[in-house]
């Protein structure tokens, strides 16, 4: 693929010596390439066949048969055109050094069915090359080192960003909307490639003011602390024509943050990582109190409920399910279900002595080695009940089977060993 790398060099005259001294590394980088994607189902350019078990019955008696699938002889790959510019530099002797890139990817002919195909056709169309994304993004490194006396310091950081956004769907289609539980994904031109649908809540009925006034939702009966939607259009009622978007899942700010230390045989190193910005929504009965008599529970972090003395409550009052109130609050997708997902974690912490090699010397090792580790040690996030890592998205930004809070604890280990390197 094309490409483009310059550099710079410092020169070698007198007068550049205070530069030298100050800017040891500086190099500017570019690239373009175009790159297919064959990660795609199989044969979809040509008729394959398959075998019905059963695929009619005669005289009592069922028979198989054989079926065939829509082919596409046109299809092609996908491909993704990539252009990156960075630049990679060094000050005071590389005491301090980093890099800085940003990226712009433009991914056409993506594979997707036909939407705009009238149901009385009686089969599924193959996929088509319609769509096309686009992803942008950036990344800084920075790393310091820092020596005094006989102690050793480091610090290295990156933060990056990206963001995606819908540049065409399939056929003359402007916006899909999938139905998932209960609040809806939309991918819409011009915005991210997936994001949550549903109403926006506004607070919950306080009074009778409120239940005599406020626009409700269709048909909906409704009482003090259930949730109250915003009439987004100003209709006077609550329905479809009210949704919109509710904000995307993707993380933004991802970073991470390494310190290392060491003074004599002692070595001190720790790593930090987090998520700066992310929205995720989460249901089942990790949210819901008593979801649906699923779990018959309450935990802890669902006991700030509303009740005429906690009127500025996390979650509306507590309701039966199948009960108009419940309906009204948990089976209307909303931001209700919306929870901040940012976090800053102690992912690993290590603490070692190596021993003087005078002491193991004769006992034929070069080098001996003590530590003690601790890996997801402190999480800092608002949310509590869940690992805030937790996604229901699979890689193809496409729903898993579940929407529900439902993973392994996140586990804290402690461990401690030693090297040896023998002579």
């Amino acid at each position: 693929f094309p490409s483009v790398n310059a550099g710079w060099q410092i020169s070698n005259e007198p007068f550049m010596d205070p530069v030298k001294n100050t800017i040891s590394n500086l190099k500017l980088k570019a690239s373009y390439g175009i790159l297919g994607n064959q990660n795609v189902t199989s044969y979809q350019y040509e008729t394959t066949y398959f075998n019905y078990p059963v695929a009619y019955g005669f005289n009592n008696i069922l028979y198989g048969g054989a079926g065939t699938t829509q082919s596409n002889p046109d299809i092609t790959w996908e491909r993704a055109a990539t252009f990156n510019v960075g630049v990679d530099f060094g000050f005071f002797n590389d005491k301090l050094y980093g890099s800085f890139n940003y990226f712009n990817k433009v991914t056409s002919d993506i594979l997707q069915h036909p939407t705009d195909v009238p149901s009385l056709f009686g089969a599924a169309l193959p996929d088509e090359n319609v769509a096309k994304v686009r992803d942008q993004g950036w990344e800084l490194e920075l790393t310091y080192t820092l020596k005094t006396g006989k102690v050793t310091q480091s610090f290295s950081g990156n933060v990056s960003d990206n963001h995606n956004k819908v540049l065409k769907l399939t056929g003359n289609s402007t916006q899909q909307i999938y139905n998932e539980d209960v609040f809806q994904l939309i991918r819409q031109v011009g915005s991210p490639i997936t994001e949550y649908y549903g109403y926006k809540t506004n607070g919950y009925y306080q009074n009778q003011a409120d239940l005599d006034h406020y626009p409700k939702p269709v048909g909906a009966v409704v009482g003090l602390g259930d949730v109250k939607f915003k009439d987004l259009n100003n209709d006077g009622k609550i329905d479809d024509n009210d949704k919109t978007q509710l904000g995307d899942p993707f993380p933004r700010y991802t970073f991470g943050f390494t310190y290392r230390i060491a003074y004599g045989g002692f070595d001190l190193s720790a790593f930090i990582q987090g998520v700066g910005k992310r929205n995720e929504f989460l249901r089942g009965e990790l949210v819901e109190p008593f979801q649906a008599n699923y779990g018959a529970t309450l935990y802890d972090h669902q006991t700030d409920f509303w009740t005429p003395q906690n009127t500025d409550a996390r979650f509306p009052r507590l309701a039966i399910a199948g009960s108009a109130s419940n309906t009204n609050n948990w089976q209307h997708g909303s931001d209700l279900f919306e929870f901040n997902a940012a976090y800053a974690r102690l992912k690993n912490l290590t603490i070692g002595y190596t021993i003087p090699a005078k002491f193991v010397a004769k006992a034929g090792i070069k080098k001996a080695r003590i530590y003690l580790t601790g890996q997801n040690l402190v999480t800092l996030t608002k949310l509590k009940f869940v690992d805030p890592e937790l996604t229901e998205f699979g890689n193809n930004v496409g729903f898993t089977s579940s929407t529900s809070a439902r993973s392994y604890l996140l586990p804290v280990f402690y461990g401690a060993g030693i090297d040896l390197s023998f002579q």
